[in-house]
Formats: C-alpha cells, structure tokens, sequence
C-alpha cells in the first residue's frame, strides 16, 4: 500500500520514554494508520503526559 516493510515497522513489547520518542523520529514520514509502532509511540507518550499531569491541578505547576 505506501511500500513500508512491516518488519521495521512492528510495535515493541516494551516501551521506554527514549524508545518512543526514536520511533516517532525514525518513523516521521509514516501514516500512523498503518504504522504500528509509531501509533504505540505515540500512544505511550500521551499516556505519560497524562499521568504525569493527573496530580497537578489544572495541569500546570503553580
């Protein structure tokens, strides 16, 4: 379909901060549609910043 090999292209087992932030480098041209590893990039990071803001009220430090 857009010619990306899937092996490359596969969603990790695990995810670090560091992992995720070199996949959504590494795969910044890909479709996040079909690209699974950048949607689990993508996904871990926005789970990240949620949690870390949960505690803060109104998402700031004040």
């Amino acid at each position: 379909m857009f010619d990306l090999p899937l092996s490359s292209h596969s969603a990790l087992p695990r995810m670090t901060v560091s992992d995720a932030l070199a996949a959504q480098q590494a795969h910044a041209e890909c479709p996040i549609t079909i690209c699974p590893i950048k949607l689990q990039a993508r996904t871990f990071l926005v789970g990240k910043q949620r949690r870390r803001r949960k505690g803060v009220r109104g998402g700031r430090s004040e």
